[in-house]
């Protein structure tokens, strides 16, 4: 199965931010998407309007290796060999591994909300389709954290997180 990163907000500073976001991600290998761009998985639509998503501009980010899911941005197993993760013998080196994974979707996603400045912005991580999902209210730090430590177990729920920016 694949995962998704995607999610809505409710409004923007003007268009050609949306324009810049892309720009930015795209420096990084990371596609964003936005509304009817998001060809790859039309399931997406239908789980924002199940989950009645808060916003109205509806987004997606995917990476330059895997273009039509976003396994390769959550999780930092193409990047890295399994002696790079396992080093030390421990799980700290496969932690920092993820870690500098992530990075990468947290600078881009940091960017969307600097640039769109949502008021209402909800960040949706799910492995293929799902209607359950647990809606976390948050902070974007509580939430890096809160993915990061599922990552780190290999499992990430299908969540819901409400950023309050």
């Amino acid at each position: 199965m694949s995962y998704f990163l995607f999610g809505s907000f409710d409004s923007i500073r003007d268009k050609h931010c949306l324009e810049d976001v892309k720009s930015y991600g795209k420096q990084n290998d990371v596609y964003v998407w936005f509304d009817d761009e998001i060809t790859f998985y039309r399931e997406i639509a239908t789980m924002c309007a199940e989950q009645h998503s808060c916003g109205t501009v509806r987004f997606a980010l995917t990476s330059f290796r895997q273009k039509y899911n976003s396994s390769d941005l959550l999780f930092p197993y193409d990047k890295y060999t399994n002696a790079e993760f396992f080093q030390d013998q421990s799980r700290v080196s496969f932690c920092r591994c993820c870690r500098s994974n992530l990075d990468i979707l947290w600078d881009c996603l940091r960017k969307l909300m600097e640039l769109a400045a949502p008021s209402c912005l909800e960040i949706f991580v799910v492995e293929g389709y799902d209607d359950v999902f647990q809606r976390k209210p948050c902070t974007f730090d509580e939430m890096k954290e809160d993915l990061l430590a599922q990552i780190e177990t290999g499992f990430v729920d299908s969540s819901i997180y409400q950023i309050h920016p």
